[in-house]
């Protein structure tokens, strides 16, 4: 290459390196711009809409009032408003509602309503979108006082016929099945206190769904119920004494006291059960009428063979006072007894004259004495018995021996004898020897007989001493 054509590039190239650059387009910047003039067209436009609107997942009182106006949504509290009824409970499944429209209610909200969507600031709208933002307002409504009062009272659970008072527990009438008592239970009735009026007012006021009245125990309740521990306590005393069962022997004749009669002689009163006494001692008196054979004229048939009809100072005699205070007892610890009664005399048995197989028969008239034990003659003997002519019979009569002693001076107003064997059996009367005496028997009796008593033969008197006992019956006759 030659030099001149050298030269000839190396000043093209430097004319080429003093040339200046053309610049690159920004179209990209203008499409950025048109973007972001969009987006804030868009977003003045939803800041726009929600100044009049709630912000997306709005609830107020519950209610979703995104995206409303405050019209729309005061529109919807009055359609609840409309719509509410209050639903009442009350006992025996009684149901009874209260709507609004009954009584001209309103819900006067838009204020509270405005002040919420003017709390929220539009151009913050796009915090609506993460997350709902919740709102309480006062749920104060508008209703005539009058009017639900009146509606209130017109209610069928207000009516008298259903104002069912409540009644306590309390103690049954006497059961002869059971033989007791037991605890009626309390009836709870459906008697309204007068504070449920202000509970259901207050209820709708309050815009409840319901109101369960007895849950509220809103009713008038009864004084006692069935687990009342003081009713509890006087059922079982009460129990305690018609559980009780005295069965009485009178030989074959079984008398039976249980709670038909003993429930009689009970009473409550106040947190105490009464025993009437007077009632108890009654009782036994009537088995001491009906039993007692004491002074009840008996037949006697004699050795002979003879029917006798003999007043009585024998037989069985109920000691009304001890027999009282055992059965007192008896009943107090709820006994469960056989037994028989307290006897204040003692027959030998239970047959028409109590005398069973052994006794002295004394034959009055013919002045002879019999001694039988247990069904078999053991002895007999003559006697002298009191005087007739001076008026010292020895009475007849059947007679328990009262006892028996030996050694005794016997005292009359003018004399006084000893005697080796005392057995009396009719007071001042009864049997002993007479070692004054030479002879017994015949008719000695009614001119030169005794003071009343039996006189007796020393052996006779000393055998039959070995025999009788006290108690054992003493039969005389004429």
């Amino acid at each position: 290459m030659s030099e001149e054509t050298q030269i000839k590039e190396e000043t093209v190239e430097e004319k080429q390196e003093c040339k200046p650059k053309k610049q690159k387009s920004h179209w990209w910047l203008v499409i950025l711009a048109g973007i972001l003039v969009l987006l804030l067209l868009v977003y003045g436009g939803f800041a726009f809409y929600f100044s009049q609107h709630y912000f997306w997942r709005t609830r107020i009182a519950g209610i979703d009032c995104g995206c409303m106006t405050v019209s729309d949504a005061e529109k919807l509290f009055q359609e609840k408003a409309r719509e509410y009824s209050l639903t009442v409970c009350a006992r025996g499944d009684v149901q009874e509602t209260i709507s609004a429209g009954e009584i001209a209610l309103e819900y006067p909200v838009r204020e509270q309503l405005e002040k919420i969507q003017k709390s929220q600031n539009p151009l913050l709208w796009i915090y609506g979108l993460f997350g709902g933002a919740e709102y309480a307002i006062s749920e104060s409504v508008i209703y005539d006082m009058d009017e639900l009062q009146s509606r209130i009272a017109e209610m069928s659970i207000f009516s008298e016929e259903n104002q069912e008072k409540p009644v306590s527990a309390g103690i049954s009438a006497y059961s002869t099945q059971d033989k007791g008592y037991h605890i009626i239970e309390e009836i709870q009735g459906s008697e309204l206190l007068p504070e449920a009026e202000e509970e259901i007012a207050e209820a709708f006021l309050q815009m409840q769904d319901s109101v369960d009245l007895d849950e509220k125990r809103l009713y008038l309740t009864p004084g006692r119920d069935a687990e009342d521990t003081m009713l509890v306590r006087l059922v079982d005393r009460l129990n305690s004494y018609t559980h009780s069962q005295i069965t009485y022997q009178f030989g074959n004749d079984v008398v039976i006291l249980d709670g038909d009669r003993i429930h009689e002689w009970l009473s409550v009163r106040g947190s105490n059960v009464y025993l009437d006494k007077i009632a108890v001692r009654t009782y036994v008196q009537e088995l001491a009428e009906q039993h007692d054979t004491y002074y009840k004229e008996k037949e006697f048939i004699t050795t002979a063979g003879v029917t006798k009809k003999l007043r009585s100072a024998f037989g069985w005699m109920i000691d009304v006072d001890a027999e009282t205070e055992h059965l007192l007892e008896d009943l107090s610890n709820g006994a469960v007894v056989e037994r028989e009664p307290e006897y204040k005399r003692r027959g030998e048995d239970f047959s028409e004259n109590n005398i069973a197989d052994s006794y002295v028969e004394i034959d009055l008239g013919h002045q002879h004495l019999y001694l039988y034990i247990e069904g078999e003659l053991i002895l007999e003997t003559d006697f002298v018995s009191g005087c007739m002519a001076t008026g010292n019979g020895t009475p007849a009569g059947i007679y328990d021996l009262e006892y028996r002693t030996k050694n005794v001076v016997l005292r009359g107003p003018t004399w006084e004898s000893y005697v080796n064997f005392w057995m009396p059996f009719n007071g001042a009367v009864g049997m002993h020897d007479a070692t004054w005496r030479k002879e017994f028997g015949g008719d000695i009796y009614l001119q030169h007989g005794s003071h009343g008593c039996v006189n007796l033969p020393y052996n006779m008197a000393k055998q039959i001493y070995s025999y009788v006992y006290a108690g054992m019956p003493v039969v005389c006759y004429y």
